[in-house]
């Protein structure tokens, strides 16, 4: 039988953000701030002592985390089941109704998690300022009791899930910084429920299926993704189909995604680890360092060292 962990409020403390946490059940930091009404920065980067259960119970929100590093246990949600997560995968869960929830931490595991809760009132706020409508789909997730979704893997909401659980500074700064981060969060995710969610039109269900199964194919291995033709046997379509339907759905080509899904990884990297030029290259699959910084220039104006200088800035 499992323990249930001692309670750890992820809250503000002594005005602070982050939250050092030393107990018999972990060690590390936990992340709790509301930045505007409505809307939390949420996570932690902490390693787990012993076998425990944690349980709590969720009011009507919604909640958008990407897994960083580690390793997560599935969350189960009452009347649901169990709901897993992925390495960089950012995972949406809504809920329409209070439900009960629960997950296993087993000692010896560490794990980092970023992202944010957001409640209606904060939508209801930002009503008068969405003219064009943009954050209703996240308001409609609220009319369903529960529901859990896995968006397309997205480099932005890695870097900001990131920047969020690092403490980078205090005080106002720290306020600033978070919420600066959560509502670029919060927009990506807006502009990734909205582009997965529905098929361009004159394309059918199974088409758009077919393309958003090949982008998942591709983003699982961007050094050394699928062919063209190890995807269309995988998804049973022919290959002017997918390319063209691809185009249609994504506004890129296949190899066009790659690319930039390359450079939106080298970016992170270049950000967050001191890695030299051509390790970067070689890890997103550039086989040429030449070619690596000048795509990179092409695409975010700058060079890989001119990136790399800015982060100690």
């Amino acid at each position: 039988m499992l323990a249930v962990a001692e309670r750890l409020p992820v809250t503000i403390v002594d005005g602070a953000a982050h939250r050092s946490v030393n107990s018999p059940s972990m060690e590390g930091v936990l992340l709790g701030l509301e930045v505007q009404q409505g809307l939390l920065t949420t996570g932690y980067d902490v390693r787990f002592l012993k076998d425990f259960q944690i349980e709590s119970t969720v009011e009507p929100s919604v909640i958008c985390a990407v897994q960083l590093s580690g390793s997560v246990g599935p969350m189960k949600v009452d009347g649901v089941g169990e709901i897993g997560f992925e390495h960089g995968r950012p995972v949406l869960l809504c809920f329409g109704m209070q439900r009960w929830c629960s997950t296993i931490c087993r000692a010896g595991r560490r794990a980092a998690v970023g992202g944010f809760t957001l409640d209606r009132s904060f939508l209801t706020r930002m009503a008068a300022l969405d003219g064009d409508g943009q954050l209703q789909v996240l308001d409609r997730l609220f009319d369903c009791e529960f529901k859990a979704m896995k968006l397309p893997e997205s480099q932005d909401l890695r870097i900001a899930a990131a920047q969020m659980v690092e403490r980078r500074c205090s005080g106002t700064l720290e306020r600033l910084y978070l919420e600066g981060s959560a509502l670029a969060f919060v927009a990506e995710a807006a502009r990734l429920i909205e582009g997965s969610a529905v098929p361009p039109d004159g394309m059918s269900k199974r088409h758009y299926d077919q393309v958003v199964r090949a982008r998942e194919l591709l983003d699982h291995d961007v050094a050394t993704p699928p062919s063209i033709e190890m995807l269309t046997k995988a998804l049973g379509v022919n290959v002017t189909t997918l390319r063209a339907n691809f185009l249609k759905t994504f506004g890129t080509t296949i190899f066009g995604h790659v690319r930039n899904r390359r450079l939106e990884i080298a970016q992170f990297l270049l950000r967050t680890h001191t890695l030299s030029i051509s390790e970067v290259a070689y890890r997103v699959g550039f086989t040429n360092a030449g070619a690596f910084s000048s795509a990179y220039r092409t695409r975010y104006g700058r060079s890989p060292r001119e990136e790399q200088t800015s982060r100690t800035h």
